[in-house]
């Protein structure tokens, strides 16, 4: 059985990074930059004031690997088919910050343009797996975010998504990540792709 984290305390700030990109098609460099630091404020203060320990770490050799895999939202492409800002160095940023410069923390950036959970990111994810447990460098977490070029460039439904995602997720439990997922993010297309696309978000939040 693989494990689903979606509010891990260790990641509110990547995951307010993340949520805030949603589709780069269809927000102004401006309006996302503004949204980030929105909630950037808001996922700091809501951390600064817990006080319950940070889950999960290997705090014996003090090392923190963590994949950021998606598509061109985890990828960095907003707006602009010529700038690349990605979030995982500035999550890798405030987790060195939380944790202390004692500790080594890596954030690898798995985004891959365009690609669908059921073909190029399928293929990338086990890619990416293979390459950490090659390299005696396994992910302690891996933050999932996909499926909506599925939806949209593939017209695939989110039945079929949603069982690919969970065989992703159990090979990443099997090589002892635990997995944080972003549902698939909205944009500005309704209509029954939408309608999808919500019920797909649904299947992750069960």
């Amino acid at each position: 059985m693989f494990r689903r984290v979606l509010l891990l305390q260790l990641l509110l700030l990547t995951l307010a990074i993340a949520s805030t990109t949603c589709r780069p098609t269809f927000r102004t460099a401006a309006r996302i930059q503004a949204k980030i630091q929105q909630q950037q404020s808001l996922k700091l203060r809501q951390l600064q004031q817990s006080q319950q320990p940070l889950l999960g770490l290997d705090t014996k050799d003090k090392k923190l690997r963590v994949l950021a895999f998606g598509d061109s939202i985890t990828e960095g492409w907003i707006n602009s088919a010529y700038i690349k800002v990605p979030w995982s160095p500035k999550a890798q940023q405030m987790l060195q910050q939380k944790l202390g410069n004692d500790w080594n923390v890596e954030v690898v950036n798995g985004g891959v343009g365009g690609a669908g959970v059921l073909d190029r990111l399928n293929d990338a994810f086990r890619q990416d797996l293979s390459d950490a447990e090659s390299s005696g460098s396994p992910y302690h977490y891996i933050i999932f975010e996909g499926g909506i070029n599925d939806l949209l460039l593939q017209h695939r439904n989110a039945p079929e998504i949603f069982q690919r995602m969970k065989e992703l997720w159990s090979l990443a439990n099997d090589a002892g990540a635990t997995v944080v997922v972003i549902p698939t993010l909205p944009t500005k297309v309704q209509g029954e792709r939408e309608d999808q696309r919500k019920s797909l978000t649904n299947m992750v939040r069960q």
